[in-house]
């Protein structure tokens, strides 16, 4: 027999299901506010007489919006029929207090309602005129015939018709193809005829160079005589006469040690500029003065000559001549024009370089793709070919320029075991110092 536990403690509790009347309770709590039990009414109460015809529809509740039903907890928001709504009280000077008062009105008072009358017109003429803006529609990747009739600056800004911009932006600055076909000859199984053509235009263009390096050299020496250009050790061997140099010795570090001692120059000192006097000035002026004065008399006379039908011929002859000289300037314009578009121009102070043809000999020739080497860089030919079509100017490869002058660091003297040292017994013998000049 089990021990009965004590009712007063949690674990005696009973558990009850008390669903239903709790229900049961709420309900009748329900009744009671909304009209008093149902069990406790009559019929009347309870029913009623549906009058309405049944081929009219039923009006919609006006509690249902959107197809849901108002919320309970929303009815405190809705106005209250039995409350009166509050007046709207107008503030302000407005015409009709000006006019309900019994005050005459003073000067500002008149001025505002003027200024409201003329702004009032103002405003009725500006919408019954065309020029508010308007709202269309349009293909945004057609023609700009479309927007034909609208102001200029308006379809620009609107992004109906795209800003006008210059016609050179268009044009090519060159008509040379981007890519140009490299000449028969340089291919890497060539025919006889290609590559012997490519090597004589290799040859005739050496030729040329050698020819011009050699005219300028024949130049030079007709200036510096038979000895030719001075080089170091000539210049050096006439900046050293009479200082009293052996042959032998070094002329360089010679002169760095009498750097000290030598104060004068060995130039001698130049004559001073002469300068002309005022009235020598004055002289040569009237005398040009006197020359211009006479040619132009000169010119005057011949034109008014009493004789000058008898230079009919003569006059007619400088005309055929200068109308020979107009045409041939005006035919070799024309031809420059033609050609514009095939010449590389100047762009800026560095001339465009024709990039050098690679050119195989006839020993070189592999006749097999697999072995053929490239004579150059890609980049390099799309860069030359930039240059040669005017796209950018050219260009010298950037030199190396040293912004400072290198400092020499002397490093600390170290010690070194030498062989000797290592087999007679582990005696370590410290080794002469050097000095290392090591660039930082």
């Amino acid at each position: 027999m089990k021990p009965k536990a004590p009712k007063n403690r949690k674990k005696g509790w009973k558990k009850v299901d008390t669903t239903e009347l709790d229900d049961f309770i709420e309900d009748q709590r329900l009744q009671e506010r909304t009209g008093g039990l149902v069990s406790d009414k009559t019929n009347e109460e309870l029913f009623f007489i549906d009058e309405k015809s049944p081929g009219k529809p039923a009006l919609p509740d006006s509690s249902i919006i959107g197809g849901y039903k108002k919320l309970k907890s929303f009815s405190n928001l809705e106005p209250d029929p039995r409350i009166p709504a509050i007046s709207r009280h107008v503030k302000g000077h407005t015409k009709q207090n000006y006019l309900k008062s019994t005050k005459p009105l003073t000067r500002s008072q008149v001025k505002s309602l003027e200024q409201r009358k003329k702004d009032v017109s103002k405003r009725q003429q500006y919408l019954e005129s065309d020029s508010k803006l308007h709202q269309e529609t349009y293909d945004l990747w057609g023609n700009e015939d479309q927007v034909k009739g609208l102001d200029e600056h308006f379809a620009v800004v609107t992004k109906k018709r795209r800003v006008k911009v210059p016609s050179s932006l268009k044009q090519k600055p060159s008509s040379l193809p981007a890519v140009a076909a490299p000449h028969p000859g340089s291919s890497y199984n060539p025919s006889f005829d290609d590559h012997q053509e490519l090597l004589q235009k290799v040859v005739k263009k050496q030729v040329k160079e050698d020819l011009e390096e050699r005219k300028l050299l024949k130049k030079t020496a007709a200036n510096y005589g038979a000895e030719g250009p001075p080089t170091q050790e000539s210049y050096l061997k006439e900046m050293s006469q009479g200082l009293g140099l052996n042959e032998g010795s070094d002329v360089e570090s010679h002169t760095e040690e009498q750097d000290d001692t030598l104060t004068g120059s060995v130039n001698p000192p130049k004559a001073a500029r002469k300068m002309k006097t005022k009235k020598q000035k004055r002289k040569r002026k009237e005398m040009l003065q006197e020359l211009a004065n006479r040619k132009k008399e000169k010119q005057a006379r011949i034109l008014n000559d009493k004789n000058s039908n008898n230079r009919f011929r003569a006059i007619k002859k400088e005309i055929a001549v200068q109308e020979q000289q107009a045409e041939e300037k005006s035919r070799k314009k024309s031809l420059l024009l033609a050609s514009d578009g095939l010449r590389t121009k100047r762009l800026n102070k560095k001339r465009y370089e024709e990039m050098e043809e690679s050119v195989a000999l006839t020993s070189e020739l592999k006749g097999s793709m697999r072995l053929a080497k490239p004579s150059h860089s890609l980049l390099v030919d799309r860069f030359n070919s930039l240059q040669k079509r005017n796209v950018i100017e050219p260009r010298s490869r950037a030199k190396f320029r040293r912004k400072y002058k290198l400092k020499f660091a002397e490093k600390m003297p170290f010690k070194e075991i030498t062989s000797s040292s290592r087999a007679g017994g582990g005696i370590i013998v410290p080794y002469h110092k050097k000095r290392h000049n090591e660039k930082v």
